[in-house]
């Protein structure tokens, strides 16, 4: 599913420059519904990948694609660096 991005919408923002390689794959797709949730869990954790996978803020309007995103509410694979099945590896 794609969007249109707002006018000004940058993504990497707030990323740190020592980050930004990382992220840089997910920016370029941001228009896609996915890839911009995961941007913004990670914008909201200091981008720190294991703990958007660990968040546990079940009031954001997010929770629910998070936790599809990292794996729903099991521990298996949680805060590892290695990606899940079907995520793609950085």
């Amino acid at each position: 599913m794609a969007f249109d991005r707002p006018e000004g919408f940058d993504p990497m923002a707030t990323c740190p420059a020592e980050k930004r390689a990382r992220y840089a794959a997910r920016a370029a797709r941001a228009h896609q519904y996915a890839a911009a949730v995961e941007l913004k869990c990670l914008e909201c954790v200091s981008w720190e990948r294991k703990e958007a996978a660990l968040c546990q803020i079940k009031g954001c309007p997010l929770y629910a694609l998070n936790r599809a995103r990292y794996g729903g509410d099991s521990e298996a694979g949680i805060g590892s660096d290695e990606p899940s099945e079907g995520e793609i590896a950085l």
